[in-house]
């Protein structure tokens, strides 16, 4: 399938970029990460909020969300480990996430990602807890 005719959708291995702001036209927070991947689709309780906004999009869409900073890891939910760790504070935070790429996961990578998801939880190293 050409890169073009991917989509965001179960069992992908999704290649995001994070820009984060302090209004929707300034991305002026520095986070880190800056980019990220995870298997689509593998949380046992459905998609999280972020996969939600991120299903059926292609390579290089964005999206554009705006949330309180204790809401980021909300946003993610077992996908905590891989949001960026937004400075502190009482303003809300403008997220633009872009796909950057979109790749078959082999089965190797599902079972990976859904034990790393099932590590996370109490004394979990992701900073989200």
């Amino acid at each position: 399938m050409p890169p073009q005719d991917r989509i965001v959708e179960a069992l992908r291995k999704i290649f995001i970029s994070f820009e984060a702001g302090s209004t929707p036209e300034r991305m002026d927070l520095d986070i880190a990460p800056k980019t990220t991947a995870f298997i689509f689709g593998i949380g046992t309780t459905g998609l999280s909020p972020l996969e939600v906004n991120l299903a059926g999009k292609r390579i290089g869409d964005t999206v554009a969300l705006s949330l309180s900073r204790n809401r980021v890891p909300a946003l993610a939910e077992h996908l905590c480990r891989h949001m960026p760790q937004i400075p502190g504070g009482n303003d809300p935070v403008y997220l633009q996430i872009r796909v950057e790429d979109i790749q078959e996961a082999d089965n190797r990578e599902i079972v990976r990602a859904m034990a790393e998801m099932n590590e996370c939880g109490e004394g979990c190293s992701c900073g989200c807890h």
